[in-house]
């Protein structure tokens, strides 16, 4: 398949993103907040997940869909979306179409400038990436984590912990 000189690479290993794959709405963090957004492929299928989406959102987005067709309708005028448009929903409930070209350039600059949450190996709660500590395995633990690590790595201590009572019983026996 050739490319088309005036469209970016696609989505994927050989334009170095990831693919994004949708059938449920995302949240996305855009230049100027955060939105969902859920882009068309041209089918029916997917067209209809749309409309049921719109429908269920407050306010619900107005919309005319035909075979192939999809229009976002606005106060000001009707918009079409083409076939691989992502329909954006704002924060204050507007529906929009946006060219898959640039969504996929503003959601990338978000991305980039957004700091990511770094997460602990172990309880994969959020934690700022100062506050994470690396062990052995090449794993990094949270300061909790890291306690119960520590804990269950000092001698004759895991036994404590046992639940079960042969194994607890034979462990105190084998103590001096």
């Amino acid at each position: 398949m050739r490319q088309n000189p005036d469209r970016p690479a696609p989505v994927g290993k050989r334009g170095g993103r990831k693919n994004i794959i949708m059938n449920q709405p995302r949240q996305f963090h855009l230049i100027p907040g955060e939105v969902l957004a859920i882009q068309r492929n041209g089918t029916p299928h997917r067209d209809l997940e749309i409309a049921e989406w719109m429908e269920r959102s407050q306010p619900h987005g107005e919309y005319r869909a035909t075979t192939g067709a999809f229009v976002v309708i606005t106060p000001t005028a009707d918009l079409p979306a083409g076939t691989d448009d992502w329909i954006v929903r704002f924060a204050d409930g507007r529906f929009m179409p946006c060219p898959d070209r640039v969504f996929a350039a503003i959601a990338i600059a978000a991305a980039t400038s957004a700091p990511q949450p770094s997460l602990c190996s172990e309880c994969c709660d959020p934690v700022p990436l100062a506050e994470l500590y690396p062990i052995p395995s090449g794993a990094q633990l949270c300061t909790d984590c890291l306690l119960e690590y520590q804990f269950l790595q000092a001698p004759d201590r895991s036994a404590e912990l046992d639940r079960n009572a042969v194994r607890r019983s034979t462990h105190q026996e084998a103590r001096p």
